[in-house]
């Protein structure tokens, strides 16, 4: 069971060949039987058509089409969920630091961090949303961004929208400063409370809590710790590793 029409082309460990195929929460996956992790089957589906989503349409159009709030609408409730983001990173990400929070969205991340004299940049593909002086369009895959610049990186329920996660934490391993943080906020996809975390088209990847973190250390990162601020949500906290500084240097 190959992965010739399927969107994704290869499974995190790099097994292209060795998958079964179920149905999970109404949603057609495939597992890999090297390492287990399962992705969703997308067959008649791009990578161009996933770019012209989420730079186009997912924000607004998409969001209203599943009778969802689209994301410009609801900037408050965002930014009360960044604010208790924030303080639970205190130990973390402090005034004076810089950093880029990726999947920004409407901004509110990225405004709560200045109110509190932390410098944040966004990067978001959507065209039309976020504040335009504090965001940088694209796609964490597509954007060049200098190593070693960030204090902190922070993913908010973006990792598994992500076509390619483990091209995308090598290169958040490269443009983080020394020392620098990985805050990675996820569902829980495979308890009860997660259940509804499982979405056509949107979450590419259902990672299990030692999916996560063996693809964290696999990409030269060590976690910290982990923690679980609602049922159903999972956050991860990561510094870069020696083997990341290896990496780097091949």
């Amino acid at each position: 069971m190959t992965l010739e029409n399927n969107l994704i082309k290869k499974c995190v460990c790099d097994n292209s060949k060795d998958f079964s195929e179920d149905i999970i929460n109404d949603i057609p996956i495939k597992k890999c039987n090297v390492c287990g992790v399962i992705h969703q089957v997308l067959s008649n589906f791009t990578e161009l058509d996933l770019s012209d989503l989420y730079s186009k349409k997912y924000h607004r159009d998409f969001q209203n089409k599943i009778t969802r709030t689209a994301y410009q609408d609801r900037y408050e409730h965002d930014r009360n969920i960044s604010k208790l983001r924030l303080l639970a990173y205190h130990d973390y990400i402090k005034p004076n630091m810089g950093g880029l929070d990726i999947g920004s969205s409407n901004s509110a991340f990225v405004h709560e961090c200045i109110e509190n004299n932390i410098r944040c940049t966004g990067l978001e593909p959507g065209e039309n949303i976020g504040d335009p002086t504090l965001t940088i369009r694209g796609r964490l895959e597509t954007v060049d961004l200098l190593e070693d610049q960030y204090d902190f990186v922070t993913m908010h329920d973006a990792i598994e929208h992500m076509l390619d996660p483990l091209f995308s934490l090598q290169k958040v391993s490269k443009i983080l400063k020394n020392n620098g943080i990985l805050i990675v906020d996820l569902p829980d996809f495979h308890i009860p409370e997660g259940r509804h975390h499982w979405r056509p088209i949107e979450h590419l990847w259902y990672f299990t809590e030692l999916e996560f973190i063996k693809l964290l250390e696999t990409t030269g990162f060590k976690v910290k710790s982990i923690s679980k601020p609602i049922p159903g949500k999972l956050v991860f906290y990561a510094v870069v590793s020696e083997l990341a500084e290896l990496l780097s240097r091949e």
